[in-house]
């Protein structure tokens, strides 16, 4: 089995505000809530020594992969990693959870405040082959969520086989998963596919360049944009990953805002095996080593040598936690 992203991690301002919306609305559960601070939290994200933080770890206690870890920096002059007028990036993207019924669930939001970008998107399907009902919204800290709701699909194909895995998996009281897919937009997408497949061991299911209209609409692209897309899966039905490369068109470059203390999607955590193969490969691809093996504490996982790169093709931050 490959390897899945135990957590993302979030850049917020207001760490109460955040753990309401995704603890009330979205039912996860508060799995760890402390502070950070010190050598172990400021060497390793290359902060001020004196910086302080307070964070929560969100997620479903069954479930050890697709977890949100929530961070508030005590900083001013934070700024947003993705403005709220760039609806795409390049860089960490968005977050997808499932749920039963799209429709349903989009009414019942809306009715506590949150604001979609669009009516559930239904594509023209064959119910044998089976499809998505999707709908997407910003979440907290200026992270797009988007809502996924599986339909149709044989036993034999993706989607049915997904339909059933999920199945087997718990859901939140309010009827989500814990994060199942991300989508990164990488500036290079062959070192980016070379790392989640031949480093993390992920599969690649889909590898092809896609351009729907009315998804360029929903996503505030060019009405001809074309992306290339990318889908990796490590064998588990969360922690997958969806890399969506622009392919004729120019979004606005947020890699260089992901980082501490800004607010937003900066980083993905993953637990390896071999953390010092995992990291001298991800260099031989043309990643970085921001922050070489050290032992830190790491919410709900406890002390582990732990080290900072970068992604391979993207530059956004990955954070490798030894198993």
């Amino acid at each position: 089995m490959g390897v899945p992203f135990s957590m993302v991690v979030i850049g917020v301002d207001g760490l109460e505000e955040s753990i309401a919306f995704y603890q009330d609305i979205m039912g996860l559960d508060v799995l760890w809530c402390d502070a950070l601070k010190g050598p172990g939290f400021t060497e390793f994200w290359k902060l001020d020594p004196a910086m302080e933080a307070e964070g929560a770890l969100m997620g479903l206690e069954s479930e050890e992969f697709g977890r949100i870890l929530l961070v508030d920096c005590k900083a001013e002059n934070k700024v947003m990693i993705r403005p709220p007028e760039s609806k795409s990036i390049l860089g960490l993207y968005n977050l997808n959870f499932h749920v039963d019924d799209c429709f349903a669930v989009v009414d019942i939001m809306r009715k506590q405040g949150v604001e979609f970008w669009s009516e559930p998107v239904k594509p023209d399907l064959d119910e044998e082959q089976g499809g998505t009902i999707e709908a997407l919204f910003d979440g907290p800290s200026g992270v797009a969520i988007n809502l996924v709701q599986l339909i149709g699909g044989r036993p034999d194909n993706s989607i049915g086989q997904l339909r059933e895995q999920l199945s087997n998996h718990a859901q939140s009281r309010t009827g989500f998963t814990p994060v199942a897919t991300s989508t990164l937009a990488p500036s290079d997408g062959d070192p980016a596919v070379s790392f989640f497949k031949d480093t993390l061991g992920m599969f690649v299911a889909i590898d092809q360049v896609l351009g729907n209209p009315a998804t360029n609409a929903m996503l505030g692209r060019p009405e001809d944009a074309q992306n290339r897309i990318v889908f990796l899966a490590p064998g588990h039905v969360f922690g997958k990953i969806l890399l969506s490369q622009p392919v004729n068109y120019d979004v606005d470059d947020a890699v260089g805002r992901s980082h501490f203390p800004n607010i937003g999607y900066l980083a993905q955590s993953y637990v390896v095996d071999d953390l010092p193969g995992v990291c001298r490969q991800a260099q031989d691809l043309g990643g970085e080593i921001k922050t070489e093996p050290m032992e830190i504490d790491v919410p709900a996982l406890g002390t582990r040598q732990s080290a900072l790169i970068t992604c391979p093709g993207s530059g956004v931050l990955i954070q490798l936690i030894a198993a």
